[in-house]
């Protein structure tokens, strides 16, 4: 286990997914949020197998092993990225990114009951910092677009999701570590899993797209591509508790390419900085005192 080597790639996981949770804002001007997802996850299937053929051996692969695999991918990116896509799409990406930080710590709970896992007693500390850091992003200013609170769910049930599906991550990996195979097989059962969302949605939210949406929806795939197959590669090097937290400092990433690219568009409050920075203080104080 190389710890340090963990936290590196899930930080470039946090950054290029922050860039990815901006590029999708403008993507769902163009599409439904469904379509979204659907083709970002369809777009990274031809390369995740190429990437198998030239670094894994599938002589290895257990029935164990693709059913944890599956498992994953049904839980994310299946259920867990419309979930992102909806929260970006309702409640706007300087609220729903910040939000979806709640994962480290539920991911650390479950990693505790389920592996073992002991990350520290800075954990309860951390978690202080989190929630003060939603309730803060959580504020309506006053001038900001109308939402409508319940739409706080969804990248609240996202957390809860992503929550297992890292969990899920590392014991698939600690049964095959193969990250190629299991991001490849992650993908492809994942796509039946986002349709489960249909009959849930309004007619506009599920398969639409508009002129040069398409072009949008495949580099918002690739960046996304890039972001889980570094991401799914940490938990071969990590624990749980030190993986996602910083995998998760990706809505400091999002406020900042939403100030350069999206600043006439959403309104960044210093309600909104100061929590992004507390929940980003909480990732740091769960990662420093890490076991």
């Amino acid at each position: 286990m190389n710890t340090y080597l963990a936290a590196g790639l899930a930080l470039c996981a946090a950054t290029t997914f922050g860039l990815f949770s901006v590029m999708a804002r403008k993507a769902m001007d163009m599409g439904s949020a469904l379509t979204a997802s659907f083709i970002s996850v369809v777009v990274g299937i031809p390369i995740m197998f190429a990437l198998t053929l030239f670094f894994s051996s599938w002589g290895k692969l257990t029935l164990e092993a693709a059913l944890w695999f599956s498992l994953t991918g049904v839980l994310a990116p299946g259920l867990a990225r419309p979930l992102v896509y909806l929260s970006i799409r309702f409640i706007g990406v300087g609220r729903a990114m910040p939000l979806v930080t709640l994962t480290p710590f539920v991911s650390t709970v479950v990693a505790i009951l389920w592996l073992g896992e002991e990350p520290g007693s800075a954990l309860f500390g951390a978690t202080a910092l989190i929630v003060t850091g939603c309730i803060l992003i959580s504020l309506k200013p006053e001038g900001d677009k109308d939402w409508r609170r319940i739409f706080l769910f969804l990248p609240l049930i996202h957390s809860l999701t992503m929550a297992f599906a890292s969990t899920t991550r590392r014991y698939s990996l600690l049964v095959l570590p193969d990250f190629f195979i299991g991001v490849f097989i992650a993908s492809v059962a994942s796509l039946p899993a986002m349709l489960l969302f249909m009959p849930f949605l309004p007619e506009r939210e599920r398969f639409r797209i508009e002129p040069g949406g398409l072009r949008m929806m495949i580099c918002c795939g690739l960046v996304n591509s890039i972001s889980f197959i570094v991401f799914f590669s940490s938990f071969t090097f990590g624990p749980v508790s030190v993986v996602v937290p910083i995998g998760y400092a990706a809505p400091l990433f999002a406020l900042i390419f939403t100030r350069i690219w999206l600043r006439d568009e959403e309104v960044l409050t210093w309600q909104k900085w100061v929590g992004a920075v507390t929940l980003f203080a909480g990732v740091v104080l769960v990662v420093t005192y890490a076991k």
